[in-house]
């Protein structure tokens, strides 16, 4: 498995530098010191939103997280309950499912892909793994 995430890193890598060249900033920065870059390799789009989905908060212009978001626990029940994104993750022990039934689950609320991506099946996704994990799956750093 992590074998076939290396080329997929690798050239997500190489689209991040390449799209980067194009970006224009309203402000430059100049760094003092010896650190002049850092590389944050991200493997997972849940490590992309867990380091960087509360960044809208400083810059608007950035697809992130503004709080309002949640899953329930399990789609199909409206009196389910609700877990509304959090910014107070420290560390993420468990991990959400891989699979690409685990995945289907997350985007579509279920195993069927003709459905609205709504991305409301994170929360039942994590629970079906490990009773109390929607709350951690729900939650994202605060690095601003």
């Amino acid at each position: 498995m992590a074998f076939r995430r290396v080329p997929l890193s690798f050239f997500f890598f190489l689209f991040l530098i390449a799209s980067s060249q194009s970006l224009e900033f309203k402000k430059k920065h100049k760094i003092k010191g010896p650190i002049k870059t850092l590389v944050v390799i991200i493997m997972e789009n849940r490590s992309f939103d867990h380091i960087y989905g509360w960044l809208k908060a400083t810059r608007p212009d950035i697809d992130g997280l503004d709080g309002d978001e949640s899953n329930r626990v399990v789609v199909t029940n409206p009196d389910s309950e609700v877990v509304k994104v959090s910014n107070d993750a420290l560390f993420i022990d468990s991990d959400p499912g891989h699979s690409f039934q685990a995945i289907r689950e997350q985007i579509f609320g279920s195993n069927d892909s003709t459905r609205e991506p709504l991305m409301n099946g994170f929360a039942q996704q994590a629970e079906s793994e490990n009773l109390g994990m929607s709350r951690t799956v729900m939650s994202g750093l605060y690095i601003i």
